[in-house]
């Protein structure tokens, strides 16, 4: 039996994700709900089009500053929009990393890393259809569906 992280993966899989984005706000502490609102407008007003998943990752800043949270994500995006999404990102939120997705065995790590931890929170939006049903049947084909 797959776990939730697995059957995630396993879904991510069938999307073409090409970059991973970490974007560290400059409005600290920033909540959970805040870091929700910022993933959800980096793609209405960002990315616009593409397959995206996010996560909101809780974290503790050195500098004495209370808890905090991040938002991380992997985007299908051309190349060439890359940097207009940085700059973008940037100017918007704060401090923004952007990096190529160099093979599906990245993607599977990223998504086990961030869903696994108990305090975050995530969502996925897919340019390619899926059919709910479906899904719904590989979730419990891969173990990971509730009775």
């Amino acid at each position: 039996m797959m776990n939730q992280a697995e059957c995630l993966t396993r879904i991510l899989l069938q999307q073409n994700y090409t970059h991973f984005v970490t974007v560290t706000c400059r409005k600290q502490p920033l909540s959970e709900s805040a870091a929700r609102r910022i993933a959800q407008n980096m793609y209405r007003f960002v990315f616009k089009t593409g397959s995206y998943f996010w996560v909101a990752e809780r974290f503790s800043e050195k500098r004495g500053l209370s808890e905090s949270f991040h938002v991380h994500s992997i985007i299908d995006q051309p190349e060439h929009r890359i940097f207009g999404i940085w700059a973008e990102l940037f100017d918007r939120y704060g401090r923004t990393r952007i990096e190529k997705i160099e093979s599906n065995d990245a993607v599977m790590a990223y998504v086990t890393k961030y869903i696994v931890k108990e305090l975050c929170d995530y969502d996925f939006v897919f340019t390619k259809k899926i059919d709910q049903l479906e899904l719904y049947r590989k979730i419990k084909e891969w173990g990971g569906g509730h009775e």
